[in-house]
């Protein structure tokens, strides 16, 4: 997954990422600045459907601006198998 609308920053800076959504995984969930995560998903429970889940990355960084981003997560599951895309 990449960010559509990155922030410019210089230097390093601490991340958190985090999800509420049940069948939605993240990791790792902590890093620096550059750094990749990696989503994964659990569709034991789900039924055949459109799925609507997000991902918090943000800053424990004092004085940061913007220093939170919400990244919608879509999960369709067809009867065979599921398709993930991100916004």
């Amino acid at each position: 997954m990449m960010n559509p609308d990155p922030i410019p920053l210089t230097g390093q800076l601490q991340w958190r990422a985090s999800t509420e959504t049940p069948w939605l995984a993240v990791q790792p969930q902590e890093g620096m600045t550059p750094g990749l995560i990696t989503l994964s998903v659990n569709i034991g429970t789900l039924g055949p459907g459109t799925y609507t889940g997000s991902v918090i990355v943000s800053s424990p960084t004092p004085n940061v601006v913007y220093a939170e981003r919400v990244i919608s997560v879509d999960l369709v599951v067809s009867a065979g198998q599921g398709q993930l895309s991100s916004q």
